[in-house]
């Protein structure tokens, strides 16, 4: 328990997500928050116009209709994390005296 404690704690120190801040318009102060994780302004200006673009993109597949669940599928680097995860959380429930090697 004092592990999750101590992040508990720690999110508070965290800045809030740019994306999040671009998402909603909030262009300022997804740049201010983009500046306090790079470290120069320039990597931060690079990386917004990044994530507008990839913003831009996500909202035109969105009114295409393209699933983000069939993504989960369809793009094999987002298929290996899945089942990697899926594996990791079915083995973390098992307790070790039920697997027979």
């Amino acid at each position: 328990m004092f592990p999750a404690v101590i992040v508990c704690c720690f999110v508070f120190f965290c800045p809030e997500s740019p994306r999040w801040y671009m998402s909603n318009g909030r262009h300022q102060k997804a740049y201010n928050s983009m500046c306090r994780l790079r470290n120069n302004k320039i990597q931060a200006a690079r990386d917004m116009f990044y994530m507008q673009t990839l913003l831009e993109i996500e909202e035109r597949n969105m009114i295409k209709g393209i699933s983000k669940v069939r993504e989960l599928y369809s793009v094999p680097r987002n298929r290996r994390a899945m089942v990697a995860s899926e594996i990791l959380m079915f083995m973390q429930q098992v307790p070790a005296s039920h697997i027979c090697i």
